[in-house]
Order: structure tokens, then sequence, then C-alpha cells
């Protein structure tokens, strides 16, 4: 079972994760409600997984994520990304914070990580 909400940056994925016959998806409203929502079922089922879109999926489970690393809870967290050919064109695509630059969520990732 994973949490998610349709985003373009991650469609094709989902599509191969509902494909399979094991994995049921749960749709919420928005990033933050499927991070917690993830929390929950880990509290009850020992992990829970997330699959989000890009930068704005991204930084809007962010919370979530702090919280599960708070209450040492196990999660998996996919992130959908542009195109690796978008990569090169240094454009500003939507679902950005306005900048060519693709790593901003990383970094806040890797930030929250280093607090742990």
């Amino acid at each position: 079972m994973f949490f998610s909400i349709p985003g373009d940056f991650k469609l094709t994925l989902l599509n191969h994760l509902i494909a399979e016959s094991g994995l049921n998806l749960i749709g919420c409203y928005n990033e933050l409600n499927v991070g917690y929502v993830a929390d929950g079922y880990a509290k009850l089922r020992g992990v829970g997984a997330r699959v989000v879109t890009f930068t704005v999926g991204g930084l809007s489970v962010l919370n979530a994520i702090a919280g599960a690393y708070s209450e040492n809870l196990p999660f998996i967290c996919i992130v959908g990304r542009p195109n690796t050919n978008d990569y090169r064109t240094n454009r500003i695509l939507h679902h950005t914070i306005g900048l060519p630059d693709f790593s901003q969520e990383l970094r806040c990732f890797q930030q929250l990580q280093a607090t742990r």
C-alpha cells in the first residue's frame, strides 16, 4: 500500500505501481496529507510509503517527514522528477520555485536528514 495524489512528474511511475497486483494506491487531497497518512499507516503496520511530485509535493511533505524522523517511524518517500532532458535546458519549469536550479528540493531533504 502507498499514499499519493496524481501529479505530472510522477504519472508514469504511478501507472506502473497501480499495475502491480500487490500494491494499492490510497489517494489523498494534498502531499502534506499524503505524508501524515503514511505516518499513521507506519504506526499501525510498520512502514509508510508515499509518492509525491517534484518540488511542490516534495517541499510540502517535508513536515510529515520531519515528524516521522522525530517519532522514529520507518518510511519510504519517492519524489517524481523532471525528464533528464530538462536538466540540460536551463529552463524554468512549472513546479519549481522560479529558478532553473532543480536541486533546491534535494538540498532541503539533505538538511532535514542531517539534523536527524
